[in-house]
């Protein structure tokens, strides 16, 4: 019989079991892999599901966005093809249908123009194409710029703005396409806020970001089921910023958030 010395068995020994602990890591790694694997694919199907659900509501965003206006198109024309005289007040009324159903119709096909033009841009040019093409604004200019145009529909409404802006509020983005979704939101705001009613904003900045708050007293007083297109349009230019929005309690409420411009980044380029 033949005897393996004690230091040899126990090297053997030592060997085999780290190879097994190896083994052993490796199939922890495996397994963690393929439990990241796993839950890689059900977001993907959850993020699927959710963009098919989008479609879908966006399809009937559409259809009942376009339904009214052609509606009233068609109405129109009708009335103006009737045998019946009409008065040169009714004809200018009738016309003024018209030529307002239409204006709506451009309108809503300029917005869906705007979206495809955003989806492009974020697809050729990255994650936040119009920060990173932008130009230095304060967001505090463009907020009360457009509140401002805004002015006179509040007060043909009966509402009341309390503003709350702390100080300057430098970004770096795209004013025309700020203005835009800016301009969406608070008209969401407007036609669901109740008559008399007191619209609040507020805008804030913490160490790297801006924040603007919109909400109404009383009850929603809207008469639609789906928030408009241009609300769709406003997230995704805030979302081509680097920022977000999120619905804020009722109908019309809104939070939003937006990156503050770097002024390391700014004064290194310049240096």
């Amino acid at each position: 019989m033949h005897y393996v010395p004690l230091p040899l068995a126990a090297g053997l020994v030592a060997l085999l079991l780290l190879g097994l602990e190896l083994l052993r890591r490796r199939l922890i790694r495996y397994r963690r892999d393929l439990e990241s694997t796993r839950k890689d694919l059900l977001e993907t199907k959850r993020e699927l599901s959710r963009l098919e659900k989008a479609r879908s509501g966006l399809l009937a965003r559409i259809g009942s966005a376009v339904h009214a206006p052609l509606s009233a198109v068609r109405n129109t024309t009708d009335e103006l093809t009737l045998p019946a005289e009409l008065s040169s007040t009714e004809l200018k009324s009738k016309i003024a249908v018209l030529s307002s159903s239409v204006e709506k119709i451009d309108d809503f096909l300029l917005t869906l123009g705007e979206m495809a033009s955003l989806d492009n841009m974020a697809s050729e040019e990255g994650a936040d194409p119009l920060r990173e093409t932008g130009t230095e604004l304060k967001l505090d200019d463009v907020v009360s710029s457009v509140l401002q145009s805004l002015s006179e529909e509040m007060s043909s409404e009966g509402l009341n703005l309390t503003v709350a802006m702390e100080g300057s509020v430098p970004i770096k983005g795209d004013q025309r396409y700020l203005r835009q979704a800016l301009d969406s939101l608070f008209t969401e705001t407007l036609q669901s806020a109740p008559r008399d009613s007191i619209v609040s904003v507020n805008l804030s900045r913490t160490h790297n970001s801006a924040r603007l708050a919109i909400d109404y007293r009383g009850e929603c007083a809207c008469d639609r089921e789906e928030e408009d297109l241009g609300v769709e349009l406003a997230r995704q230019i805030l979302g081509a910023h680097g920022g977000w929005i999120s619905s804020a309690g009722k109908r019309g409420e809104f939070n939003l958030g937006l990156p503050l411009r770097d002024e390391n980044e700014d004064s290194e380029r310049q240096g």
